[in-house]
């Protein structure tokens, strides 16, 4: 049974995935900029402007058939509670855990397209693809209080992501999906360092886990770093 419970979680995750390149693709026919406020106005909007399918709904489906499967094997058996009982006893399983959950919990970074130039967004994307042709013509630009009329949090860790993206360009050729692989790793590696700080604070790995997650799952760094489009604030 636990074996089976593995795969049921396994499948929840992948069907997740699944759906972030086929269901949520379909959603940039809604406009980033506009604010819907009311369900039933968001609800309206997505009826008349993104075209799901029969294989959407099917995705959508079995999404939520396990997961009132996970829930009700849950209620009647405690198997989530069992499950996750051992990962706890161990240290290298609660963080293999913590990473896994992460990686679906941030898979939207990963989406098809492009990123969305509102907000600060313009700014951050070019000044990464300047620093990317520079160091690929053996330069490292440096940043001083000039940038952003002399904030100093531009100074001090700013440009750590610019040269961050800007090596990894070397290697995956595209300013984008570079962009895309350290947002997304480094909102990852945000939540391995909540769980350490939990961890060095003295509490369990049950809890620590937790607050692991639920610093990946708070919207307000999502809302910084996509929304508002402040890229290198992923770094903290």
């Amino acid at each position: 049974m636990a074996l089976i419970f593995r795969l049921l979680l396994g499948s929840l995750a992948g069907l997740l995935v699944l759906s972030q390149y086929t269901t949520m693709a379909k959603f940039y026919r809604l406009a980033a900029s506009v604010s819907y406020l009311e369900l039933g106005r968001y609800l309206h909007a997505i009826r008349d402007r993104v075209p799901l399918g029969t294989f959407d709904w099917l995705i959508l489906t079995l999404i939520l058939l396990l997961c009132v499967l996970v829930a009700v094997l849950e209620i009647r058996s405690g198997r989530l509670s069992l499950f996750l009982r051992d990962v706890f006893a161990s240290e290298r399983a609660t963080v293999a855990l913590l990473l896994a959950s992460s990686c679906v919990f941030v898979r939207y970074y990963l989406g098809t397209g492009t990123f969305n130039w509102a907000a600060d967004s313009s700014q951050h994307i070019a000044y990464a693809d300047i620093t990317a042709g520079a160091i690929a013509n053996g330069q490292l630009p440096f940043w001083t209080y000039y940038l952003g009329t002399g904030s100093p949090y531009m100074q001090f860790y700013g440009f750590l992501f610019f040269w961050l993206t800007g090596l990894l360009r070397l290697v995956f050729g595209d300013t984008y999906l570079t962009l895309k692989i350290v947002l997304a790793g480094c909102h990852v590696l945000s939540g391995l360092g909540a769980y350490a700080a939990a961890r060095a604070g003295g509490c369990r790995r049950g809890a620590a886990f937790v607050a692991g997650n639920g610093f990946v799952l708070c919207f307000w760094h999502a809302q910084h770093v996509l929304i508002m489009g402040r890229l290198q604030l992923s770094l903290v």
